[in-house]
């Protein structure tokens, strides 16, 4: 499947010794798209869904440490080649990748089993507004991608998410504002 104009997945490459294992997670001359101004260790029990959220402003960038994370992505941005398109991406701890979500991408994962991930973003939760977290119903067929299993842990903020016409709606239309904000880190 062609990748989402804008997301990069980079392969993380560990140096082992007897000792373990080294491996880089960021640094700032790669080319991920998202300058961090917060990191954030996340953990989630096996089934658990995050998502699916967008911002207009920040981008996120993630890593996973242990588990598999089953990443859904689809592209809202107005001016993007690829809009319209969703993504499924397979996270594991064993295959260390990183993952760059520009901003104007619905995004959300859901742990295969129980997993921690790093994740950054390019505009901290304590200085985002809700008019940058909004979201979309999690099992919504119009997201043009398939999870591989159903969640068994959603937040209620996720569960009350509209469908994607609706934030498409939302975010397409003049002064409408986003019914479904909400700064809630835990929440995520």
């Amino acid at each position: 499947m062609e990748q989402l104009d804008g997301v990069r997945q980079v392969a993380l490459v560990p140096h082992e010794d007897e000792r373990g294992s080294f491996t880089e997670v960021f640094a700032t001359h790669w080319d991920t798209g998202v300058e961090p101004t917060q990191w954030s260790l996340v953990r989630s029990e096996a089934r658990a869904l995050r998502g699916m959220h967008i911002h207009a402003r920040h981008g996120e960038y993630l890593s996973v440490l242990s588990g598999v994370l089953w990443v859904g992505l689809h592209d809202l941005r107005p001016t993007s080649p690829t809009r319209g398109m969703g993504q499924l991406i397979r996270l594991s701890g064993d295959e260390p990748s990183g993952l760059s979500i520009p901003s104007g991408i619905v995004h959300g994962w859901i742990a295969e089993v129980a997993a921690a991930h790093l994740q950054a973003v390019s505009e901290s939760f304590a200085t985002y507004g809700a008019d940058d977290n909004e979201g979309c119903r999690w099992d919504d067929p119009d997201l043009g991608f398939t999870w591989p299993l159903a969640p068994t842990l959603v937040s209620a903020r996720s569960e009350a998410f509209g469908s994607l016409s609706d934030l498409r709606a939302a975010r397409e239309g003049p002064g409408v504002p986003a019914a479904t904000a909400g700064t809630d880190a835990a929440a995520r």
